[in-house]
This record gives structure tokens, sequence and C-alpha cells, in this order.
């Protein structure tokens, strides 16, 4: 059964949980309460509406738009720049704008609202309706109006890292986004890719998670990143192939050694 272990710090416990035949031990540090939570949204042909037609709403519709969002623009102005992101696409069916003053009745469908204006006022009524609807909305530069804040990314598809001060120092997460991307090699997205195409096999072909996560630090601490990272994919996917024949290979050969002896 569950049981908690005390740490050797006060500031740590651990909560030992067993699953199956495995042990995790999970450490939960006790400190300052997180301001924010962080969270992926899956945005795909999702309606995200964005009250707002200038620069601050064209960024917004620039992530958004790499998210896979069907982005609604609501303003009776709507910049060039805008209508070009969003017209020149191949999802370009799925984008609306429209020319009109804000109205509460196109927020009806939208799962995040977007407020982009220089009207303050106007940014509180966004909010309010949002609110109103359950819909999260995120007032842009007004922490204190936001439900989500929108982090500095490092987007190595399918890899993400998002970075968050919670609205309180933008430059130092864009700083700190820059030093990661100096950090972390291109190559660990098209790891990541590789290992999602292989996932389902995995699955299949060893049984316990410890022997999946064992096989997974193998690949990613071994021949297999180095190969990708020196751009050899199709190297690495094969090499990732022979190691997991292999692996499954003795799995199965103690399987069967396992049979025979208690016959």
């Amino acid at each position: 059964k569950n049981e908690y272990v005390n740490a050797n710090s006060l500031h740590e416990t651990q909560r030992v949980i067993p699953h199956n035949d495995d042990i995790f031990y999970i450490d939960w540090i006790i400190g300052d309460a997180m301001n924010t939570f962080p969270l992926f949204f899956k945005l795909e042909d999702r309606k995200v509406l964005i009250v707002g037609g200038g620069d601050v709403a064209l960024r917004k519709a620039d992530l958004l738009r790499r998210a896979g969002a069907a982005i609604t623009i609501l303003a009776p102005t709507i910049s060039a720049e805008i209508q070009a992101l969003l017209s020149h696409t191949k999802d370009k069916a799925k984008h609306e704008l429209i020319y009109e003053n804000y109205n509460k009745a196109y927020m009806t469908g939208a799962r995040v609202i977007i407020a982009a204006t220089d009207d303050e006022a106007l940014n509180h009524q966004i909010h309010a309706d949002a609110s109103e609807l359950n819909i999260p909305v995120n007032v842009v530069d007004t922490p204190h109006l936001c439900d989500f804040i929108f982090p500095a990314i490092d987007d190595r598809n399918p890899i993400v890292i998002g970075i968050s001060t919670n609205g309180k120092a933008p430059v130092l997460a864009r700083l700190l986004r820059a030093r990661l991307e100096t950090l972390i090699p291109q190559g660990y997205g098209k790891l990541a890719k590789l290992a999602g195409d292989f996932r389902d096999e995995v699955k299949t072909k060893i049984p316990t998670l410890t022997g999946r996560r064992q096989f997974w630090e193998r690949a990613f601490e071994g021949e297999v990143s180095q190969l990708m990272f020196a751009g050899n994919e199709d190297a690495a996917a094969a090499r990732l192939q022979a190691d997991l024949d292999n692996t499954a290979s003795a799995i199965n050969e103690k399987s069967t050694a396992d049979n025979t002896s208690t016959e």
C-alpha cells in the first residue's frame, strides 16, 4: 500500500507508489505556491477569438496559427499583415476576419479568447464576458486579467518548451529561452519524432514499464541519439529497430527459459 517516507530534508517528502512490479518515488518540493500551472493546450482546429487587429494581435495570431488553431479576428480595422498571415496558408478556410466592433456573441464556441486592444475599458469588458462564459481569457500585458499566460516558447516540434515568469519579467523569460536554444541540439526534435514512430511497437514487444524505460534511456543516451545528432536519420532508425529486435528476442528467450525451468 502507499506510504509516506520522510526525506532527510525537511523541505521534501517522498511518496512511494507501487505500480505493477515497479516502485516510483515522486518528490514533492514544499515551498512557495506556483502562481500558474503549466499546461499545453491542444488547439488544432479549435476556435480562438482574438479581439484586436494590430501588431499585438498579429503576434498572437502567428503563434496560434502554428498550433493549428482556427483563428477569428474581431476588430473594425484589421492590419494588412494579419490579413496576409491568415489568407496565405493552406488552412485559410478555417480562419475568419470580422470587421466589426466587439460583440460578446462572437465568443460562442471559442476555446480561448485573447484581448489585444489598447482600450482598457474594452479589455475589462472582454475579460468579464469570457469569465461569465467560463472561457479562458488572456488580456495582453495585463497579468491580473489573464486566466493563462503565453510563455516564451522554444519549439523543437514535437518537443515544446515554455518559460514563464508569470508576467513579472517577460524579457527575462525570452533571455532564458535564448540560452536554452543554444544548449539543446536541434536533433532532439527529430529524436522525439523517431521515438513516436516506434512507440507502439516498443509497447508491444517490451511488456513491462521498467523494461520500456530502460530501453528508451539506452536509445536516448547512446548510439541512436549520436547518429541522429550527426544527421544520419536513416541509420538512427535502423539502429533503434535493431536494438528493439535484440531486446525483444532476449525477453522471449528469458521467458522460454523460465517456463522450461518450472516444468
